[in-house]
């Protein structure tokens, strides 16, 4: 069994929000591409492309993440409005209760070994 990504992981993240990670992180990645032009190569015209690249990617990652967002949480889920009432117990259910407690009651008395 394969072990559960822990809550900060880029795989429990909205497909979204993973999406514009990505694209942000590109970004990133080209913003220091372009200082890295501009300081060592020291060509101006091409660190002012690579910077104007990065720029249009964070802006598209931005974008990407507005658009992708769901508009609101489903009903019952988050949000300020009041919970939706539960619905109510089956018919059957009271008599359900009472015979899986008489079966559990039963088992106990049959094999102790089972209790422990």
């Amino acid at each position: 069994m394969a072990p559960r990504p822990y809550a900060g992981s880029l795989e429990c993240m909205d497909p979204a929000r993973r999406t514009a990670f990505g694209v942000g992180a590109f970004a990133a990645l080209e913003a220091a591409l372009a200082a890295y032009v501009l300081a060592a190569v020291g060509s101006v015209r091409i660190g002012l492309f690579v910077t104007a690249c990065a720029v249009a990617t964070a802006g598209l990652a931005v974008a990407l993440e507005r658009l992708l967002r769901p508009a609101s949480p489903p009903p019952g889920e988050g949000g300020t409005g009041p919970m939706p009432e539960p619905p109510p117990e089956p018919s059957w259910w009271p008599d359900f209760e009472r015979e899986l407690d008489a079966y559990s009651q039963s088992r106990r008395r049959r094999d102790p070994a089972s209790t422990r």
